[in-house]
């Protein structure tokens, strides 16, 4: 039987002798029959695999990670070609690993980067703090907050690269205008990015802006390549690149002043609130500042050494009998310790899908009975219907101050959601959770107004809180997930769950047709293997694994 392919994702992580790696990972039900790397061009490398058919439409996976910029998947009569555009010459390494799924990995070595950055002195300069708050959100972000945690995703971005980041305050304090830029004017750094949010008069206007300062001839080189970057990995409109004056009038080093969003914008607060986009642009300003070094360098690119087409041939797979798909069998033996996970990407889901049928479909040779099909609560509700743009909600006033409360990082921070979970669960069921919720709090205790206010509000996804083209929208929590997860079995005859997770290790199941125990399957779901970001990997299969007699 032909052999699957189930994903396609990138990662950046230690490798071989610790060194920093970029890899690119074809997941798949059985090992491929073969490979063949063909380096087509300096910036492109193809590999061919033969044995495996593509389980999703074909697509491109976008990295943006300073070595991979993206990866075109298709599928041809004979195998998969991965297509690997990268943004500096390196020789492509590959193995396979894993069993179920089965993990060919193609991995770069991330030295170029680290010799372009190694040595460069960055200062970061978290704006405002203190008693100088910055701009304030229409809701209640503050500028100064904002700022420092980019900073530190920023920093760890630039010590990552091989860059010697500085910053200009750790925390939330007030920083004399003498002092802030003093390590730049004293030729510790070579270039300076001070990070801002904009805040304007007109609430309407949003969007990315960098200025350059006047301070060094190379400042609107960097700026423009940071900008460019930045717009790549956001999709933000586009509010331009600028001159101004350097904040300290002797400064004679590179410098730029980057102003993420504007804060004034409901849209762009929400934005601000999603750790995804922190990190990203921390990534994104991070690549500008390493492709502004990059060319400006005089050095030639590294050469690939030459290499004909290669063809390895993969190792025999395991002595096994495979089931068909979606067929009967003896339940599974008991003992179970754990699970296998296979993350199953699929196509953009919208209302237009129905959940069942797209189960059925993507998991078609991959699930067996006695497996477990979860689903990721949120594309449910997507497909349901449940996803709302938030420019159809009118908050009233009441949504308006009590969106001032939540967590700013919670998923009611905005007039819009606060206003369609009042329509959820009712204004008294609010407000009843508000009350236990501060009284929650003077106990040291947290979660107490999802308790009282309704579970099914700990569900909403706000503004931001999900992929494009969603990002815009307000997304509610799943109609009926147990009547779901059922469907499911009986169209499939593999047991199903509905799950909540997220990037921090949270898992709540809200529906189940399985035995197994949910501490099994909460540990085998913990690290989020759907994604959060635009992994388009809406299902998982758990293959249980069992006590050895």
């Amino acid at each position: 039987m032909e052999g699957l392919v189930t994903n396609v994702w990138t990662t950046v992580g230690p490798g071989p002798g610790g060194q920093p790696i970029s890899t690119v990972v074809l997941e798949s039900t059985h090992p491929p029959a073969t490979w063949r790397v063909k380096e087509r061009e300096p910036l492109e490398v193809e590999v061919a695999v033969s044995g495996l058919a593509l389980n999703f439409p074909p697509s491109r996976v976008v990295a943006l990670d300073g070595m991979v910029r993206e990866v075109a998947v298709t599928g041809q009569e004979d195998g998969v070609t991965l297509t690997i555009s990268l943004e500096h010459p390196s020789p492509p390494n590959l193995g396979v690993a894993g069993d179920g799924p089965y993990r060919l990995a193609c991995w770069f070595d991330r030295s170029p980067l680290r010799s372009i950055l190694q040595g460069v002195t960055v200062l970061v300069d978290p704006g405002h703090g203190g008693r100088d708050a910055g701009g304030r959100g229409p809701i209640n972000l503050l500028e100064k907050d904002v700022t420092l945690k980019v900073a530190r995703y920023l920093v760890a971005e630039l010590r990552a690269w091989g860059a010697r980041p500085l910053v200009t305050r750790h925390d939330d304090r007030d920083l004399p205008a003498g002092t802030r830029f003093l390590a730049a004017r004293q030729g510790e750094a070579d270039l300076v990015v001070s990070l801002h949010t904009d805040h304007l008069r007109d609430p309407e206007v949003r969007g990315l802006k960098t200025t350059y300062w006047t301070s060094d001839p190379e400042s609107e080189h960097l700026a423009r390549h940071i900008h460019r970057c930045l717009l790549e990995r956001t999709g933000f409109p586009d509010r331009g690149v600028h001159r101004s004056a350097p904040p300290d009038p002797h400064l004679r080093v590179p410098g730029v002043t980057v102003e993420l969003v504007c804060i004034s914008n409901l849209l762009d607060e929400a934005w601000l609130r999603s750790t995804t986009f922190l990190s990203r642009a921390a990534r994104a300003i991070t690549r500008g500042i390493k492709d502004h070094l990059a060319a400006a360098s005089s050095r030639p690119p590294a050469e690939l050494p030459p290499q004909a087409a290669r063809e390895t041939r993969a190792p025999a797979p395991p002595d096994r009998t495979r089931t068909a798909p979606h067929t009967r069998r003896e339940p599974p033996a008991p003992h179970v310790t754990g699970f296998r996970v296979i993350p199953v990407r699929t196509h953009l889901l919208s209302e237009e899908d129905d959940m069942v049928e797209v189960v059925t479909r993507y998991t078609r040779g991959i699930a067996e009975p006695g497996d477990v099909i979860c689903v990721a609560e949120s594309p449910l509700a997507v497909t349901q219907g449940r996803a709302i743009p938030s420019s159809q909600v009118k908050a009233g006033l009441v949504a308006r101050i009590l969106s001032k409360f939540p967590d700013p990082d919670g998923s009611l921070g905005t007039p819009q959601a606060m206003q369609l979970a009042i329509s959820e669960v009712g204004l008294g069921r609010i407000l009843l959770g508000g009350v236990a919720a501060a009284l929650g709090r003077a106990a040291g205790r947290r979660g107490d107004f999802f308790r009282v206010a309704g579970q099914p509000l700990a569900l909403i996804d706000d503004i931001a809180g999900t992929m494009p083209p969603y990002d815009r929208h307000v997304v509610l929590g799943p109609r009926h997930p147990q009547k779901v997860a059922e469907a499911i079995k009986r169209a499939t005859g593999v047991d199903a769950l509905i799950a909540d997770v997220n990037d921090i290790r949270c898992v709540d199941i809200l529906a189940s047709t399985t035995g197994h125990p949910e501490a099994l399957l909460v540990e085998a779901l913990r690290d989020n293997p759907f994604g959060n970001d635009d992994q388009c990997t809406p299902i998982v299969v758990l293959k249980p694994l069992h006590r050895p007699n």
